[in-house]
């Protein structure tokens, strides 16, 4: 992490167009990031995200799990937001 790099948490969640049941929480999960600002923390955010569904045991099995059950691809996923912690 450089002097002009802070700590980020960023959302990661399906897509507002991307239709899910009611009951289902369109917030999937949250990462947290080093990035100079709230753009590039979401784009690194959003990366880590599919690093982690790729690699993770536990990620995955929840990434596939959601994919069973709202029928959702990596592509349904955003990072819309991100803010400093």
């Amino acid at each position: 992490m450089s002097n002009d790099e802070t700590i980020w948490l960023v959302e990661i969640r399906v897509k507002d167009w991307v239709f899910i049941p009611k009951h289902k929480p369109r917030v999937f999960d949250y990462e947290e990031v080093a990035a100079g600002d709230e753009i590039s923390a979401r784009l690194a955010g959003f990366e880590q995200f599919k690093r982690r569904i790729q690699y993770e045991t536990a990620m995955k099995m929840k990434f596939q799990k959601a994919a069973l059950e709202i029928q959702v691809e990596i592509q349904d996923f955003c990072a819309p937001d991100a803010v400093q912690i």
